[in-house]
This record gives C-alpha cells, structure tokens and sequence, in this order.
C-alpha cells in the first residue's frame, strides 16, 4: 500500500488480450515499473532520474535494468558469457514483455539493438548518475545511428524502385513509338 492506496490493484494494467508493443501505448510510470519489478521479485531498485526518465534495478547476478518508462524502452548491461559486456535495448516494450525481461534480461524482442564491449568501454562512468545520464544519452546517438542506416538502405531502396518504373517507362515508350509507324502506315494508305 501507498498512500492509502493497493497499488498491485492500482497499477494491474493487463488485459484479458496481449497487448501489441506499438509507440501509441501510454507511457509508464515509476510506480508502475516498480510494481512490476516487485511483482518479478529478486530485483533491487538502484537509481530513478526523473530528468531522462529513467529507473534502474540490478538483479541478484549484477544486470542492470535501465526502464526508459515514457518511451518503453528497456535496457539490460551484463556480462555476456560469450560477448563480454553487452547492452541490449528494446523499445516500444509492451507491459506483458517488462516482467519478461526482468526475468530474461537475454530475451531478444525484434526491436531494439545491441551494444558489446568496444562501443561500451567509451562509455563507462564512475558514478551511478552519470552512468544513467549517459545512458540516454547513448541511447538518442545510437537511434540517430540507426536513423542514418535506415535512410541509406531507404536511398538504395529508392534507386531500385526507380529503375523499376524506368524499365515500364521504357516500354511504353516502345509502345508509343510502335502505335506512331502503324499510325503513319496507316495514314499513307
């Protein structure tokens, strides 16, 4: 209870449906979150910036959870048994897959990236709320990253469907030049 109020009941957003991870669901809360990671168990709360919008958990084998809780967005950094240290981010999380994650730090979405040891060793920091400042801020350079692939694979994407419509254009120039001799063939008749 929290002020007066059951906030297992309070903060139970599930639905008789499973819900689509899409960007219009409404973002969480911290409290939210919480609940979910006390529900999950085995999770202790280490950090919440208010400014980026973040809360942290680390579980009982040293993952961190950074919960980006307006975005949906989740973090996970461990040490990989077979990638040495690693940050997977997933986005657009739906609440069926938060609790899946805090007890699957591993799980694999379809929607997010992965960070390993080289880009992370640039980024470590001493303190805990730098490191969650530079968190969210690794996270909008790494979506702007992937904003730049997405537009180069969106250029060559272009170019294939450009030279798709000039092969139609060739034929109907073809066509129309074919239609003119039988046109003027048939006006010499």
């Amino acid at each position: 209870k929290r002020g007066g109020k059951d906030m297992m009941v309070e903060l139970s957003p599930y639905s008789s449906t499973v819900e689509s991870a899409s960007s219009s669901q409404d973002a969480w809360t911290p409290d939210f979150v919480r609940g979910v990671a006390l529900a999950v168990g085995a999770l202790t709360e280490i950090s919440l910036n208010t400014t980026s919008r973040v809360i942290s958990f680390q579980n009982t084998d040293s993952v961190r959870f950074n919960v980006y809780y307006t975005t949906r967005t989740i973090g996970t950094s461990m040490n990989h048994p077979k990638q040495s240290k690693t940050q997977l981010f997933r986005r657009n999380c739906s609440n069926v897959e938060l609790p899946e994650i805090f007890r699957n730090p591993r799980l694999h979405t379809g929607r997010g990236y992965q960070y390993k040891r080289a880009r992370l060793a640039s980024l470590e920091t001493s303190s805990l709320n730098s490191s969650v400042e530079v968190d969210g801020e690794q996270d909008l350079r790494l979506t702007l990253i992937e904003c730049e692939e997405d537009m180069k694979q969106l250029k060559k994407r272009k170019i294939q469907i450009l030279e798709s419509i000039k092969v139609y254009a060739n034929k109907r120039a073809e066509f129309a030049q074919k239609m003119d001799l039988r046109r003027s063939a048939h006006t010499k008749l």
